[in-house]
């Protein structure tokens, strides 16, 4: 599945972009807000998240991205496009737009909404940055829309030849969006193959995370 293949998974804590170091009460209120995240008690974390110390102490963007979080936990379709629309018409830094945009293309894709797929991936081949080298998550994007929503099977040669110089961990992605090339082409065969591959190499890789 399309969340499996762009290997970009919610994690509620490792993936929010906070910037600059926290006082003891930040801390406090990021563990209090993130423990109600965990355990899935919606009711305390929104009672949390109006508090007035938490939209003080708590960036604005990270408090709409634990926001999308709790969303996403609790799969209410209409706040997790919401906040996806509202942060399309905000300016993020490199870091916030990468986590945003590609858990975007990521959500969108596994919806089949392709006019938000479009814009999101955009969005990603826009993304620059002198620190990282982000080609290849950019080609992965691409090539998830391609075959996912244009169903395009023209880089079939060129996917079974690059997952042969790749570790078998890292191999998934890749393998999942050949096993539906092969469904595009009608070979089911190869298709379920390369299916069960992805599942045991993308298993593998998140046993090791």
């Amino acid at each position: 599945m399309p969340r499996e293949v762009l290997m970009v998974i919610l994690v509620i804590v490792s993936t929010l972009v906070i910037q600059g170091g926290f006082m003891l009460m930040q801390r406090r209120l990021i563990d209090q807000v993130t423990g109600a995240l965990m355990k899935q008690d919606y009711e305390k974390f929104d009672r949390l998240m109006e508090k007035k110390t938490v939209k003080y102490l708590i960036a604005p963007f990270n408090q709409d991205y634990l926001k999308l979080n709790r969303y996403s936990l609790a799969g209410d379709t209409d706040k997790i496009i919401e906040c996806y629309d509202q942060f399309a018409q905000r300016r993020l830094t490199y870091g916030q737009a990468k986590e945003v945009y590609l858990s975007a293309f990521d959500y969108f894709l596994s919806r089949g909404d392709k006019q938000r797929c479009q814009l999101f991936r955009d969005r990603i081949n826009d993304l620059t940055s002198k620190k990282e080298n982000i080609d290849g998550i950019k080609e992965i994007v691409n090539d998830s829309y391609d075959v996912y929503l244009d169903h395009k099977t023209d880089m079939l040669e060129r996917l079974l030849k690059q997952i042969e110089d790749l570790p078998e961990t890292h191999r998934g992605a890749k393998e999942a969006m050949i096993a539906k090339i092969y469904e595009n082409l009608g070979n089911r065969k190869k298709a379920e193959e390369y299916h069960k591959l992805s599942e045991e190499h993308m298993k593998a890789f998140l046993t090791r995370q």
